[in-house]
């Protein structure tokens, strides 16, 4: 499970606010990982595998993303193996395009070292 606290990303849209933390994808290979499985979102309006080939995905095209202060989870499932550090990216929508994308790769959080969880700026 990832939570996803977003501290302060809302970056600028021209006209609009931005939807904040709305799209957020993990580097995982299907091709080395074929059982992921059980991929979760926090609402139903989070779209999961709606871009790219990549499977671990989540969009939100509304005005309902994670704003600063709020947090959110999102899961999958595979077999048991060695938890990863995992790298992706995350972005906002501007007009419903995303953008604005910062890399990351997870690192120490306050649930404890290597912990799972994605601290945004």
């Amino acid at each position: 499970m990832y939570t996803v606290t977003n501290n302060s990303y809302d970056p600028f849209c021209p006209l609009f606010f931005s939807n904040g933390f709305s799209g957020f994808i993990l580097y995982l290979d299907p091709g080395l990982i074929d059982e992921i499985a059980n991929i979760e979102s926090p609402t139903p309006d989070w779209l999961i595998g709606a871009q790219y080939s990549l499977p671990i995905n989540w969009d939100i095209i509304s005005d309902d993303g994670i704003m600063p202060g709020n947090s959110a989870s999102f899961s999958y499932t595979t077999d048991p193996r060695e938890p990863v550090n995992s790298e992706g990216y995350f972005n906002t929508r501007c007009f419903g395009i995303p953008v604005h994308p910062v890399n990351f790769t997870v690192s120490d959080g306050p649930e404890g070292p290597g912990a799972r969880v994605v601290l945004l700026r």
